[in-house]
C-alpha cells in the first residue's frame, strides 16, 4: 500500500514528510536517509519523484527515527517523539538540556555527561572519559571549556589543535574535562 499525494487530495505534503524524516534523523542529504532506512538512494529518489511512499517504509522510518506517524505525516508534535526518546543532560552553565537519546551511543551514562553550548553549537562531554586519544576533547574550566581536537602520535605524545609541538599526555591530562561524544550546530 502506498500513500500518494493524489489519494488524499493533496492533504499530505510528501516533500515535507521527507524533510521531517531527515530532520528527525539529523540527516542533511537524501542518500544519508536512504542508507539509514536500508534502501537504495535511487529508490528513495524514485519515491520522491513519484510523489508516493510505501506505508511499510513510512512506518519503518517512524520506528527507526523514534518519531510518531503524526509527526512524519502531519508535522504534529515535537518531532513526535515520546519523552522517553530524550535524555536530560546537565548544562555546564546550569539547567538541563534535552537531547534525542538515539544520538548518543548505547550504554551511555548521562550522569557523567555535561552539555556545553557555544554560539549555535552544542557539545556533549563525557566527564568520565579522561584518557586522551584521537578525538575531540574539552579542556579548562567546566563553566567555559575550550574544545580542541587531539591527535595521538605513534610515540604516545598528543598533538593538540593549534599547537605545533607534541605534548606528553600527562601534561595535558591535568586540564582535560572529558571527551566530546557528540556535537552539532544549529541549536
Amino acid at each position: 500500500m502506498n500513500i500518494k499525494n493524489e489519494v488524499v487530495r493533496g492533504q499530505v505534503d510528501l516533500p515535507k514528510v521527507f524533510e521531517r524524516m531527515k530532520l528527525a534523523g539529523g540527516y542533511t542529504y537524501d542518500n544519508e536517509l536512504a542508507a539509514a532506512l536500508g534502501i537504495k538512494p535511487q529508490a528513495f529518489f524514485n519515491s520522491r519523484t513519484r510523489g508516493s511512499i510505501s506505508l511499510t517504509l513510512l512506518v519503518g522510518a517512524a520506528e527507526m527515527l523514534g518519531v510518531s506517524l503524526d509527526y512524519l505525516v502531519w508535522g504534529k508534535g515535537e518531532e513526535g517523539a515520546s519523552d522517553d526518546a530524550y535524555i536530560e543532560i546537565e548544562d555546564v552553565g546550569g539547567g538541563k538540556v534535552k537531547i534525542l537519546a538515539k544520538l548518543l551511543r548505547h550504554g551511555f551514562d548521562n550522569s557523567t555527561a555535561r552539555a556545553f553550548v557555544s554560539g549555535d553549537h552544542l557539545y556533549i562531554i563525557d566527564t568520565a572519559d579522561l584518557i586522551l586519544a584521537d578525538g575531540l576533547y574539552a579542556f579548562g574550566r567546566l563553566e567555559s571549556p575550550a574544545i580542541r581536537q587531539c591527535q595521538l602520535e605513534v610515540d604516545g605524545t598528543i598533538i593538540l589543535e593549534g599547537k605545533k609541538e607534541p605534548q606528553p599526555p600527562e601534561k595535558l591530562a591535568v586540564g582535560v574535562l572529558g571527551k566530546v561524544i557528540w556535537h552539532g550546530s544549529g541549536c
